[in-house]
Order: structure tokens, then C-alpha cells, then sequence
């Protein structure tokens, strides 16, 4: 950008990248959107009994998913099973023991975790005579979609959109943030209500 002031650029990024007279940034944080699934996880299940399924634990966007779990019900702890706290975090690998033993109700899947076998071990399980409850941060497997709530996902279209317009006109829109949007929505499983 730098080198060519004459030339209007656009960046999509997650880093602190700043904006200038030809560069426009467009910021998308991973870990907002982590954040708005743990609290949407735990809105989803009438005990808080909710688990995010991502490739790895150890990360930040599970710390964020859990955070935002906690934002919402402060100390989540259904009172059964006794002594455990929600949200649960695990792999594809430990689905059936959030089934089981954690006695989780709603899950959310990250993108990367989504398998074929992950999705087989949810599709039309049930938890306490109810349909397990699913929802990501993409589109609903169709195995999945009777159970699947809602997609929750980063809106870059609305911001590109407006980051367009103004480098057309040959101006930087400036930083922009790219709003968590939910798509996909079974207002059966989330009602008008929770989506406020």
C-alpha cells in the first residue's frame, strides 16, 4: 500500500493491521466469533449441558467458546452430573463420552473438527428424549440439518461490500469489523427471541 498510493487495497485479517489513506481493513476475529458460539451454546440447552467440538483443545478460540459460556450463566453447573461445569470443550474423538457421561445436549462444531464420522455420531442422537441439538460457525451437514440451530458466522459480504464502495469511489473505508451473523436458523430450536 505503501508503494502504490494511487492503488486502493483491501485486507481481510484477523491481526491489528492499520488502516490508512489506500488501505482499508477489514477485521475478523475468530475468536468473537468462538466467544458468541459458547454463549449461544449455553442459551441453547434448558441445563447448560453444552460442548464445543473443535481439531485441538489447547487453543485460544477454546478459551474464548468457554468464556462465553460462562458470560452467560456465570458458574454453569446443572447440578447433574454432580460437580461438573459447562461448557465442555473436546475433539471429534470425545463426542461419545459428552454423550454419555457429560450428558451434553447441545454441540457446537467448528469447521475444522467437522468429519464424516463426527457427523454420524451426532445425526439423530438423542439426549434426556430429545434431539441432541447442533450448530457451527458453517453450513449444516444435511445429515444434521433436523438438529442443526443456527450457523453462526463472521458477515465479511456486508463489510467487503462497504469497503468497496468507498475504494471505487477512491477513498479507504477506513477498519471495519465484520459482524457475527447467524444464517441457517431453525427458529424451532432458536426462537426469534434468542436470536435478540
Amino acid at each position: 500500500a505503501a508503494e502504490r498510493p494511487q492503488v486502493q487495497f483491501i485486507a481481510v485479517s484477523p491481526l491489528p493491521l492499520e488502516a490508512s489513506a489506500n488501505l482499508a481493513v477489514i477485521r475478523s476475529d475468530p475468536l468473537q466469533e468462538a466467544f458468541a458460539a459458547g454463549f449461544l451454546s449455553i442459551m441453547l440447552t434448558p441445563d447448560w449441558r453444552s460442548a464445543g467440538i473443535f481439531s485441538a483443545v489447547d487453543s485460544a478460540p477454546v478459551d474464548a467458546f468457554q468464556n462465553g459460556g460462562r458470560y452467560f450463566c456465570g458458574d454453569c453447573a446443572p447440578g447433574w452430573p454432580l460437580g461438573e461445569r459447562y461448557p465442555k470443550v473436546g475433539t471429534p474423538g470425545d463426542v461419545q463420552n459428552l454423550i454419555n457421561t457429560m450428558k451434553a445436549e447441545v454441540f457446537y462444531l467448528s469447521a475444522e473438527a467437522i468429519t464424516p464420522e463426527l457427523v454420524a455420531s451426532l445425526a439423530g442422537k438423542t439426549q434426556l428424549q430429545r434431539a441432541i441439538i447442533v450448530f457451527g460457525n458453517t453450513s449444516a451437514p444435511p445429515e444434521l440439518q433436523p438438529q442443526w440451530a443456527a450457523s453462526l458466522t463472521l458477515d465479511l459480504q456486508t463489510a467487503l461490500g462497504s469497503a468497496l464502495s468507498e475504494a471505487f469511489a477512491g477513498r479507504s473505508a477506513g477498519a471495519l469489523s465484520a459482524d457475527i451473523t447467524l444464517t441457517q436458523v431453525n427458529p424451532d430450536l432458536l426462537s426469534p427471541g434468542k436470536q435478540e
